[in-house]
Order: C-alpha cells, then sequence, then structure tokens
C-alpha cells in the first residue's frame, strides 16, 4: 500500500500555494498592502478550503475563485445577495471548469 504523510503532502502543496500568493500580491494589491505576506497567504487557505467544496481544486480555478472572492465579497457563495452563485456552485451536473465559467457569464450580465 502506498501512504503519502502530512509532510510529504504540505511539501507538494508549498509550490501550489506560493503561486496563488504571487496572484494575490500581483491582482490585489491594495489587499497585499494592508494584510501583507500571512495575510495573503491565510487567503489563499480560505480560498482552497472554500472552493474544494465545490470540487474547485486545480490551482489556476482557486486563482478565479480568488476573484469572485475579492470582487463579489469573501464569503460571495453564501451570501443571500448572490444566491444564484451559490446555486452554480452546488450544481452537480456541472465540472469546476463549467461552474466559473458560468459564474463569469452571469456577473458579465449583470
Amino acid at each position: 500500500m502506498f501512504v503519502i504523510r502530512k509532510e510529504q503532502l504540505e511539501a507538494l502543496g508549498r509550490p501550489y500555494t506560493e503561486s496563488l500568493v504571487e496572484l494575490v500580491r500581483a491582482n490585489l494589491p491594495d489587499y497585499y498592502a494592508a494584510a501583507g505576506d500571512a495575510g495573503a497567504r491565510a487567503l489563499v487557505e480560505v480560498a482552497r478550503e472554500r472552493a474544494a467544496r465545490y470540487s474547485i481544486v486545480r490551482c489556476r480555478d482557486i486563482g478565479c475563485y480568488i476573484a469572485f472572492m475579492a470582487g463579489l465579497g469573501w464569503s460571495f457563495d453564501t451570501d443571500p445577495r448572490y444566491s444564484w452563485a451559490g446555486a452554480i456552485l452546488q450544481d452537480p451536473a456541472l465540472n469546476a471548469v463549467e461552474k466559473l465559467a458560468k459564474l463569469r457569464e452571469t456577473v458579465a450580465s449583470r
């Protein structure tokens, strides 16, 4: 049987996290200036956890999810004002890419 220890899993996730922190630094400069590196890392972890609820797990897709968080609000997925977003994210018929595309289309049409 093949077993991956927690330390190994964390090591594999570091480059992934660094990419997302860099995304926050580059695309959310005001947030990064206020929150710093530690705050950006915390945001990335929250985004990863929230996105995973909806089977959004690829780095690129989590970056997109972070953009929605920044644009619509940190809890947009559960915010009653954006119930349409929660419905899209919870749609079992859609894969991660389709969910994000549908979110983009809906935001663009509003």
